[in-house]
């Protein structure tokens, strides 16, 4: 609203108020909850690597405790953040497995089943960001056929129970699983 305004020995000057405009500064810190359903004690890893910018940035390997994980990072970090993870199941797979954000023409807020997870052939594993100060994502974990240097090896396949919004790029996901050999660049 802006403008002068006069209300001298008006009826209405009582009912009017003019609360002073303040806009909350973004947090500068997000608290991502990763609920890791079907995997109590894997271990995750948050990745930022985006495309034109040389440098990646990442945390350590965090292990779940209970199926739960709570990583605190720089806001900044969350756009084109991808979260690998690594199970205890897992056979000596060529790729590191990463969480599916969206598979392809699935809408941002859908549910993804593990049924569904694993019929899926394309998705993003890039997160588009966040201006929020907390965030708790489920995540499906679940036993996969991966590729290894000799044949077929058992890994994981791991996504978003509900999508989030992603950016690209689009991943073909044979059987639902999107995986790396360092790092996706996003964007």
């Amino acid at each position: 609203m802006g403008g002068g305004i006069a209300l001298a020995n008006s009826p209405y000057e009582r009912y009017l108020s003019l609360p002073e405009a303040t806009v909350a500064p973004l947090p500068r810190k997000v608290a991502l909850t990763l609920k890791l359903d079907g995997c109590a004690t894997c271990r995750v890893k948050l990745v930022q690597a985006v495309k034109g910018r040389a440098a990646v940035w990442s945390t350590t390997w965090k292990k779940a405790k209970k199926g739960r994980v709570t990583v605190r990072l720089p806001r900044s970090r969350t756009a084109g953040l991808t979260v690998q993870v690594k199970a205890p199941w897992e056979g000596r797979p060529v790729k590191t497995t990463q969480v599916v954000v969206a598979y392809a023409r699935k809408a941002t807020g859908a549910t993804v089943s593990a049924a569904a997870a694993t019929k899926q052939k394309s998705g993003s594993p890039c997160f588009a960001g966040t201006s929020r100060s907390k965030l708790t994502w489920v995540v499906g974990v679940r036993r996969a056929k991966v590729a290894a240097r000799s044949g077929l090896t058992l890994g994981s396949r791991a996504w978003l129970v509900t999508t989030r919004e992603d950016i690209p790029p689009v991943l073909t996901t044979p059987r639902g699983v999107a995986a790396t050999r360092g790092a996706t660049k996003c964007g």
